[in-house]
């Protein structure tokens, strides 16, 4: 653990303050059709507010057409039975359709579905152009994660205030390794597309800003709602975390959960707009009290080496602690799943015989052992 008497958190609580009262955190949208529309100054506002909206970035027709008609098709074929329910994901897991909450569901989409619109949606000029800046994702590092909709029927109630993963080094990354808020460049964004016009009954996606500035600090809150006394001995102006500050009112949750009204902030999207939001920034699925489903697709960009673990299973904590490190250790691991599995020698002769081969000896697997037919 580092020296903690050299840790200080009062850039941090500007870093904070800075961003809940900027004009471009507050911006209800930039217009990508706007005459001076800057797509590098875009990028930058989504690294500092970690949440940027886009006003007609695709075409509405194109959403509302071509894209939201091939997932339809895709619901409908599930329904009826056309495609199975049951199935796998890419990355192991066990189903790509799951309930997340009552009234809410979600649907992993194919690899061929994306690819059909690709050229429109998944490389979208300007969200490409913005996700390459080297504060976000970078231009050789960016990846698609996955993408998926989501759907909210009628009647179902708001989520929880949450992030989608934890801080790239965990909660506990400011007091080991110094690093936490705008420290870093960006490793997730999720590119949130509406399939029809949303109103505010509709129950759009709350965000909690400035929250994103904080993540990677453990020990913000005290038991009594105001900041930690460890965090008061980390900070040289204690001005800063007196009562009455924009910082000391985000940190009294009380009945709000994770985030006082007055840092909510819940565009309303249309048909061609889109909501950017890096996986620091808190938020939450809204109450649906429209007589409609909501509807949203998700693209979910990332660095490509960066792997998401929420869906993995986690580690069963009643194994023996020695089989709990083996899980641990292997559960993103990449292994060869040969077709039809692993077959092995079947008779005492063959088996006697592969047994006095010299691995060092072995030759010629890249000209003869390795052919394979092309698919």
């Amino acid at each position: 653990r580092l020296d903690e008497r050299r840790i200080r958190l009062d850039k941090y609580i500007r870093d904070f303050e800075d961003v809940v009262t900027a004009d471009e955190c507050k911006a209800e949208g930039y217009d990508v059709n706007a005459d001076d529309f800057d797509a590098d100054a875009a990028a930058l506002a989504l690294h500092k507010c970690k949440l940027l909206v886009l006003r007609n970035v695709f075409d509405k027709e194109f959403i509302g057409g071509i894209v939201k008609n091939e997932i339809t098709q895709f619901v409908v074929d599930i329904k009826k039975g056309r495609t199975k329910k049951t199935g796998f994901t890419t990355t192991g897991e066990d189903s790509y359709l799951r309930e997340r909450e009552s009234n809410r569901w979600e649907i992993l989409l194919t690899e061929d579905m994306i690819q059909d619109t690709s050229d429109d949606l998944l490389m979208n000029p300007t969200i490409i152009e913005i996700l390459q800046h080297p504060q976000l994702l970078g231009e050789n590092h960016v990846a698609l994660h996955s993408a998926s909709v989501m759907f909210a029927a009628p009647g179902a109630v708001g989520q929880n205030w949450h992030e989608d993963d934890e801080y790239l080094f965990d909660s506990e990354s400011f007091p080991y390794a110094r690093t936490a808020g705008n420290d870093l460049p960006a490793y997730w964004i999720s590119v949130t597309i509406p399939l029809l016009d949303l109103s505010r009954d509709h129950g759009p996606t709350e965000y909690c800003v400035g929250s994103g500035a904080l993540s990677g600090i453990d020990y913000i809150y005290g038991d009594d709602g105001k900041p930690s006394d460890k965090l008061r001995d980390l900070v040289d102006d204690k001005t800063l975390t007196e009562e009455g500050t924009l910082f000391s009112k985000f940190i009294q949750k009380g009945r709000y959960g994770y985030c006082p009204p007055e840092f909510w902030r819940s565009p309303i999207l249309n048909l061609g707009d889109a909501a950017l939001f890096d996986i620091q920034m808190t938020h939450r699925g809204g109450w649906n009290r429209s007589n409609n489903t909501r509807v949203v697709l998700f693209m979910t960009y990332s660095r490509f080496w960066y792997k998401d673990t929420v869906y993995r299973d986690s580690v069963d904590e009643d194994l023996p602690e020695e089989d709990q490190l083996e899980e641990q250790l292997l559960r993103v691991a990449r292994f060869a799943s040969p077709d039809g599995g692993v077959r092995t020698c079947e008779t005492k002769r063959e088996c006697r015989e592969d047994s006095r081969i010299d691995l060092t000896t072995i030759s010629g697997l890249t000209r003869v052992d390795l052919r394979y037919e092309q698919k």
